[in-house]
């Protein structure tokens, strides 16, 4: 999981600051679009890689001149890397093929090629890769996925790059973001499906996959370009998504709950490990966009409500993302906190919907993969009480302790919560179901009858 560190605002909290808040965090990346050399300092040794970015306007002396893109590594990469941060990547320009500047677009691959034989040259090259992201305007179609194809007028330059990427094995970089594409069609596009939350999904008719959010629809429509174009096993990286807090009266879709849903389903995603339909199992490095809100940036209100935090290192919503309850970057506790120290239960919420509840139960034991074969029959030990609010609190919790026990793997679209108080005892026991007597009977011919538990986040499973 990783987040972008935009700067376009003028009360960011100092670099030693922001690297102390994503150490509170389960952020393992973070990208910024410069090379500021304060912030590589303050990420030294926090265990935390680093993005970097070269800007469009230097990408065409870097392409010119192998020399140039030496001294930017000597300059930029190589004094950090030796005093302990974490540099994996440089992104050179961003999302210069769909624009219109054909001759920075000519560019690209060039510089990218100067900077990974600066690299290389600097013993640098094996620990840092270097691509450029793009936007999904390089995409003639991206649905259903197997369809996706790049546009045709930009084959000459793709190519060169897919194939400098395989040789390199650097990551294809897209910038995905469901909400554009709700936003742009909210009529015809479920907001389920956008949210990661429960729904029908999406079925592929070519491949027979089925898409139940539109994240990693986008992700494999980028898969099955590169190998419509015969490029097959390159990586995809995510270098931008996100949904807004908030937004204008006319930006549908903008709100603080489904940037909480979106984002606390994205989270949920990437630690479940499970990649995407097209490649299932495989990592997905991702950047959520944005660690702060930026209060400069152009364009619609949206653009500048994509954080994750207030500039005091307060949340503005909460998406599982802190390890302890939260600190502000200035000092004192953050107002939303996560349950994560103790023995903990991931259970089904009383009040919500049950069909939602039912959709939620059938992920986690079906796409999901939690281990439901004690409420899947009334043979099971766990089956009774025979109510869905407690067998989608067994596989809920299943699910939970299955992928690691963390706060953003006990959402279910917003249909489950965590309790510190074990939940076995209203669950799980089926000794208060029937009268002392034949309990006694069942537990002398069956020892484990009976004596289900939900394990705990803490200790001994």
């Amino acid at each position: 999981i990783g987040v972008n560190f935009g700067q376009l605002g003028n009360n960011l909290p100092a670099a030693q600051h922001v690297a102390q808040l994503l150490q509170s965090t389960v952020i393992a990346k973070v990208r910024i679009f410069n090379t500021e050399a304060a912030f590589l300092h303050a990420m030294a040794n926090t265990g935390i890689d680093v993005a970097v970015g070269v800007c469009n306007a230097d990408v065409p002396a870097l392409a010119a001149n192998a020399s140039a893109a030496a001294a930017w590594v000597s300059a930029n990469i190589a004094p950090f890397a030796a005093t302990g941060t974490r540099i994996t990547l440089v992104t050179v320009g961003n999302e210069v093929f769909s624009a219109d500047d054909q001759q920075l677009a000519a560019a690209i691959v060039p510089a990218i090629r100067n900077i990974h034989t600066a690299l290389a040259a600097a013993k640098l090259a094996d620990t840092v890769h270097v691509s450029t992201p793009h936007s999904f305007a390089i995409l003639d179609n991206s649905f259903p996925p197997s369809s996706a194809a790049f546009r045709a007028d930009l084959a000459p330059l793709l190519d060169p790059l897919l194939r400098f990427l395989a040789d390199t094995r650097a990551p294809l970089l897209v910038n995905a973001y469901p909400y554009f594409a709700f936003a742009g069609n909210p009529h015809d596009i479920p907001l389920p499906y956008a949210l990661f939350q429960p729904n029908a999904g999406a079925p592929d008719p070519k491949t027979g996959l089925i898409y139940t959010n539109m994240y990693t629809a986008q992700v494999d429509a980028a898969v099955a370009a590169m190998e419509r174009m015969g490029h097959f096993g390159i990586p995809v990286a995510v270098t931008e998504t996100g949904w807004p807090s908030q937004g204008g009266s006319d930006e549908v879709g903008a709100s603080v709950d489904n940037a909480r849903a979106f984002t606390s389903g994205l989270v949920a995603h990437l630690a479940s490990s499970s990649g995407t339909p097209l490649r299932p199992r495989q990592q997905l490095d991702t950047y959520i966009f944005a660690l702060f809100n930026e209060d400069l940036k152009p364009g619609p209100a949206s653009e500048r409500n994509y954080g994750l935090f207030a500039t005091d290192g307060t949340p503005i919503y909460d998406a599982g993302l802190l390890l302890t309850s939260g600190t502000h970057v200035g000092g004192g506790t953050a107002t939303a906190t996560t349950l994560s120290s103790g023995n903990s239960w991931c259970v089904a919420k009383t009040d919500v919907d049950s069909r939602a509840l039912l959709t939620a139960l059938n992920y986690a034991c079906g796409q999901g993969e939690a281990d439901c074969k004690e409420i899947s029959s009334p043979a099971g030990s766990c089956f009774q009480p025979n109510s869905l609010v407690s067998h989608a609190s067994y596989a809920f919790n299943m699910f939970y302790h299955k992928y690691g026990r963390k706060p953003w793997n006990c959402d279910f679209g917003n249909t489950a919560t965590l309790t510190a108080t074990d939940p076995s005892e209203y669950y799980c026991i089926l000794v208060f179901l029937f009268a002392l007597s034949l309990v006694a009977t069942l537990l002398e011919s069956n020892p484990g009858y009976g004596s289900c538990s939900y394990p705990a986040a803490a200790g001994d499973p």
